[in-house]
């Protein structure tokens, strides 16, 4: 059993419609490593450096610097850098989420699913609220008259 036909021809009907404009990407919101359940985080890691070179060196400095807690060992030139669990790895900045939340177009058409004849999309959903708003109206006004 489906829904009655509508007594009135599609271009006698006005349709609103809010729906998701898929022509934009989800957007994404940066996550800290625990929301992420970021395995450095959870687990810890250990970072292998080779001092004898220039990039070794410098990457001991940002890691001395960083704030993040570490115990060291060294071999030789090498230096292993095992940094505990529970705070943020060197990737912090990369952790990103989807919010499910994608901009909305207020939509209002002439006609309905049977046929549509113009469609219009407003920008404020305060007009499309004010719009819908005088239709519902009208439509009072016309049943009231009789």
């Amino acid at each position: 059993m489906g829904a009655p036909e509508p007594l009135l021809p599609p271009w006698a009907r006005k349709t609103y419609s809010l729906v998701a404009d898929k022509s934009k990407p989800i957007p994404q919101v940066q996550i800290d490593c625990e929301e992420a359940n970021c395995e450095h985080w959870r687990e810890g890691w250990v970072t292998t450096l080779d001092l004898a070179t220039e990039q070794g060196r410098e990457f001991h400095k940002l890691a001395i610097g960083s704030g993040r807690q570490f115990e060291e060992r060294r071999q030789g030139t090498m230096a292993y850098l095992h940094f505990f669990p529970g705070q943020p790895c060197f990737r912090a900045t990369k952790h990103f989420a989807l919010t499910d939340e994608r901009p909305a177009l207020y939509l209002i058409r002439n006609g309905d699913e049977r046929q549509y004849t113009s469609r219009t999309v407003v920008p404020r959903p305060a007009d499309w609220v004010d719009d819908f708003r005088e239709h519902t109206e009208t439509l009072s006004d016309e049943i009231k008259k009789g």
